[in-house]
This record gives structure tokens, C-alpha cells and sequence, in this order.
């Protein structure tokens, strides 16, 4: 699998990022389901059109993830957005751009800026409502 860089937003993509966080927000967490990489390739896809097959899938447990992930050379979901998008600084992320925040035990885990709140996934499933000032990198999408 190589990562490829996602084409510019398509006209439209406002919609289609509150259909796609509308959706993940109707799923349970859950490995391979609804985590913080699928958070990240879902928002991208959306709003680029870009082609999700060539995003990792197909774990079902964190450490499958973290195995996929260092497969694919990154020790993280930080270094994975960082493969194949443009590394912004966190004060210049636009409403719909991607981050990462401190996961706690997991680690860094991929967020959605809205704006002043980002949307992250967590035990209890997507919230959106967590602080920006979270954000510790961040990625222009």
C-alpha cells in the first residue's frame, strides 16, 4: 500500500464534512469501525473525492493498528497524516483541516478542526466538542 496525496477540496465540501461526522457519529467506536484513522481517511476521502483504498484498513484491535501502522513505517497516526499531507501549524488550521491531539494511553489520535472545537473519537463515540487548544500538530486537508 502506498499513501498517495489527496487532491484540493472539491466545490461542495462543507456538506459532505458534516454528512460524513454525521454518519461516524451514528457508529460505536471501535477498531477497524470507527477510530481515529478512519475519523482521518473518511474526512479526507469526503472532501476530496480521494480514492480510500489507498488508506490502511483492516485491523480490529489497537494493537493490529499500531502493528498496520508501523508496517507501513510510522509510528503513529501523526506521522501517517504527516506522509500525506501538508503539516501546518496549529493556530493556522481552518474548519476542516485535520489534527492530532494527546490520546492519553493510545497515544496521538487524529481530530477534525470545526473551527474553536475539533471533532475526535473517543470511548463514548465522535464528540465534537473538544477545545482547540488540544491540537498539537496539525494538517492542511
Amino acid at each position: 500500500m502506498v499513501l498517495t496525496t489527496p487532491p484540493p477540496r472539491r466545490p461542495g465540501w462543507e456538506l459532505r464534512m458534516v454528512a460524513t461526522l454525521d454518519r461516524l457519529g451514528a457508529l460505536e467506536p471501535g477498531w477497524g469501525r470507527l477510530d481515529c484513522i478512519v475519523l482521518a481517511s473518511d474526512h479526507v476521502c469526503a472532501l476530496t473525492g480521494a480514492d480510500r483504498s489507498f488508506w490502511p484498513s483492516g485491523w480490529t484491535s489497537e494493537q493490529a493498528a499500531g502493528r498496520l501502522l508501523r508496517r507501513l513505517g510510522h509510528a503513529d497516526v501523526g506521522s501517517l497524516l504527516a506522509a500525506v499531507l501538508t503539516e501546518i501549524p496549529p493556530v493556522m488550521a481552518h474548519v476542516g483541516d485535520l489534527g492530532v491531539i494527546d490520546g492519553g494511553r493510545r497515544g496521538p489520535s487524529a481530530v477534525v478542526v470545526l473551527g474553536d472545537r475539533l471533532a475526535a473519537v473517543t470511548d463514548a463515540g465522535l464528540v465534537r466538542d473538544l477545545p482547540r487548544e488540544q491540537l498539537l500538530r496539525a494538517f492542511r486537508v
